[in-house]
């Protein structure tokens, strides 16, 4: 439903269109499921007995419990979880071309497709005919180092481009010191907002900084603007309306033990609190406490895979035909991690 409109049609008009799906994935036998995980956030997000808010420790807490739990279900059906990541997802998609019968493929790959596709181009060259690579997530990238140094740099984006437009900065001045008062308000008294209009939630002013940069990742800067401004002046709509949509609350579609799994294998591994302390210096604090990712690294203590190879954290230098394109706004897969990977592929175009 989204790649077909997007582009899809205008392809299949020349050429076959192939999906991928990667093992361990929804109808791919077996699922690298953690099931009860949406419920488990749920129970996480509504008020306490008492009608008390369940702070940060608490949940990251329960959550690493409830996934060391998951990772001895999956061992003792005898997954080997070790076989389980990118590398070998990229060397399915190879297989599956050859299955196919096709001598070159064109490859499309967005947000973390694009890492499968930087793998192709390393570890099998010889099928891709050429590459797009859209949002580029390049396996050098440390995502839980970077990922709250990506963030603020993208609000300071939004932050000084409005600054600098006077019809903005007139209607919406200091947008970085409301944000940071509303969010140390919520902190102290966290909101409670109803999530498909059945389930009771609270929210903290860490979701709100998630609400801005939902809006960000998904291209709708004027709606972060709003969120803001909303909150600053004591009007919390379209906060209420979101923040609990971005708590993961309803992602039954995610396949929680691939993705902790890669998590636990490809990033942890080259990930410490240091090296995040160290990107956020100079970053106000409540960024700072919102991305710090003591969640993921606290639960890979409790999900004992194998770390992977360190090739696997190192840049990808290719010659195939590639095709780089970033959004200036993107908070999760900047431009200059686009720029980093377009440097050490000697046939490509930045855009």
């Amino acid at each position: 439903p989204w790649f077909l409109p997007a582009f899809g049609d205008a392809v299949l008009e020349h050429r076959d269109l192939i999906f991928f799906n990667q093992r361990g994935m929804q109808r791919n036998d077996p699922q690298l499921k953690c099931p009860g995980f949406p419920e488990l956030l749920q129970r996480l997000a509504a008020p306490a007995a008492g009608g008390e808010y369940i702070d940060r420790q608490e949940r990251e807490s329960q959550q690493a419990a409830f996934f060391a739990a998951c990772y001895s279900d999956l061992v003792a059906q005898g997954i080997k979880l070790e076989t389980y990541d990118s590398v070998t997802s990229a060397a399915d998609a190879n297989d599956l071309r050859i299955a196919l019968g096709y001598d070159e493929v064109n490859y499309y790959g967005s947000s973390y497709g694009t890492l499968l596709g930087l793998l192709l181009m390393r570890d099998h060259p010889e099928g891709a005919r050429s590459v797009v690579l859209d949002s580029v997530f390049p396996p050098e990238a440390s995502y839980l180092n970077e990922y709250g140094r990506n963030a603020y740099d993208t609000f300071r984006l939004l932050f000084d481009g409005c600054l600098e437009d006077p019809k903005c900065n007139t209607q919406h001045p200091d947008l970085e010191t409301k944000l940071l008062e509303a969010v140390e308000s919520l902190n102290i008294n966290p909101r409670s907002a109803t999530w498909e209009g059945v389930l009771d939630v609270m929210y903290d002013g860490e979701a709100l900084i998630d609400v801005v940069y939902h809006y960000l990742y998904i291209g709708e800067p004027e709606m972060a603007i709003e969120a803001i401004e909303g909150a600053s002046a004591g009007d919390f709509s379209v906060a209420d309306a979101t923040a609990p949509s971005i708590m993961d609350l309803g992602s039954h579609y995610i396949q929680w033990g691939f993705y902790r799994n890669r998590d636990c294998r490809e990033e942890a591994p080259f990930s410490s609190f240091e090296a995040y302390y160290a990107l956020m210096d100079g970053v106000p604090h409540q960024i700072v406490e919102n991305y710090k990712p003591s969640l993921v690294l606290g639960l890979c203590e409790g999900w004992k895979v194998e770390p992977a190879d360190p090739i696997e954290n190192e840049a990808v230098v290719s010659n195939v035909p590639v095709l780089v394109v970033s959004g200036e706004l993107d908070p999760i897969t900047p431009p200059r991690w686009a720029r980093a990977a377009a440097e050490h592929l000697s046939n490509s175009l930045f855009y």
